[in-house]
C-alpha cells in the first residue's frame, strides 16, 4: 500500500484487484508509455481500483480529474510500486535481457 493525493486529499492505494486487472487488460502494458489515450485511461483505471479496496465510495472522476502534469510522475510510481512492477521499463514491459 502507499498513499497518494488527488484534489488536496489523501487516499491508500492498493494493488489492483483482479476485477480492476480485469478491466485494464492488455493496456496495463502501455501504462506509462508515451501517455497514449489507452495507457492514461489504463492508469486512471488502476488507480480507481486500487483506492477503492480501501475508500469503497470514491468515484472515478475524482482520479480522472486529479491526475495532471504536476502529479503523473508521483501517481504512476505509487502505481508501480504497488503492483509490484517497479522493475519494468517505461512501457511497463520487462527490460530486455542481454
Amino acid at each position: 500500500m502507499k498513499k497518494v493525493t488527488l484534489g488536496g486529499v489523501e487516499y491508500t492505494l492498493s494493488a489492483l484487484p483482479l476485477i480492476g486487472l480485469s478491466a485494464i487488460g492488455k493496456n496495463l502494458d502501455l501504462i506509462g508509455d508515451n501517455n497514449s489515450a489507452d495507457g492514461v485511461q489504463a492508469l486512471i483505471d488502476g488507480i480507481w481500483y486500487g483506492i477503492r479496496r480501501n475508500h469503497p465510495d470514491v468515484p472515478r472522476e475524482i482520479v480522472e480529474w486529479n491526475i495532471d502534469t504536476h502529479n503523473y510522475k508521483d501517481i504512476l510510481e505509487a502505481f508501480t510500486f504497488v503492483n509490484k512492477t517497479k522493475d519494468r521499463g517505461a512501457s511497463g514491459k520487462p527490460p530486455a535481457r542481454k
